[in-house]
């Protein structure tokens, strides 16, 4: 699994999870209880936001086999009111007009260019952003150097990095207010993490 299990965490386990975690937590404010998680993986951004604020929380991805992996870590730790669905993002935006307080919208983003390109990639982003007052966000940038993978070929070339998210964030979303939060590392580098509010 891409993260590991929430309940059963070690010193060994990935620390940009643990990272992201504690930002979220000094940063959400008073937003209501509902959450969706996008590219949910193995559920650890969802049980950790079930147990954070107390309310529902959806957790969606493309791959089955982590979608009941999730579901049985929810059914072995007894947790209640999270659900998980093996959906597409742009169909579950097509079949669903739920509006949540909370969108985490994490790691993701450079994998969607890659599938679909950056102009459906960029109307996905945009629906989602009408969908909740505040998203939390982060992509893959050209300066990991990770020319091995897809999504990294699709990304347009940039000299400023931060720049060109932020000015990304503002051109194709609703918010209001983006803001640089700080960053995890991931492929050598710093990547950067990103709250949005409406």
């Amino acid at each position: 699994m891409y993260h590991p299990n929430y309940y059963h965490q070690t010193e060994s386990h990935r620390q940009d999870c643990k990272l992201r975690s504690n930002m979220i937590k000094e940063t959400l404010g008073t937003v209501g209880p509902s959450c969706l998680d996008v590219g949910c993986s193995g559920g650890y951004y969802s049980f950790f936001m079930r147990e954070l604020q107390k309310g529902h929380v959806l957790g969606i991805d493309t791959e089955q086999e982590l979608i009941d992996k999730c579901k049985e870590i929810a059914e072995e730790n007894n947790v209640l009111n999270v659900d998980f669905m093996k959906t597409e993002l742009s169909d579950f935006l097509i079949h669903s007009k739920q509006r949540y307080n909370v969108i985490l919208y994490m790691s993701v983003h450079h994998h969607v260019i890659a599938r679909h390109g950056i102009e459906m990639a960029s109307y996905l982003l945009k629906c989602l952003s009408n969908r909740c007052q505040v998203l939390y966000f982060d992509m893959g940038q050209k300066d990991e150097n990770c020319s091995q993978h897809k999504w990294w070929n699709k990304l347009p070339p940039c000299q400023d990095q931060k720049k060109w998210l932020v000015d990304y964030l503002f051109d194709n979303t609703l918010f209001k207010k983006i803001e640089i939060i700080g960053s995890t590392p991931i492929h050598d580098t710093q990547r950067h993490f990103i709250r949005c509010e409406a």
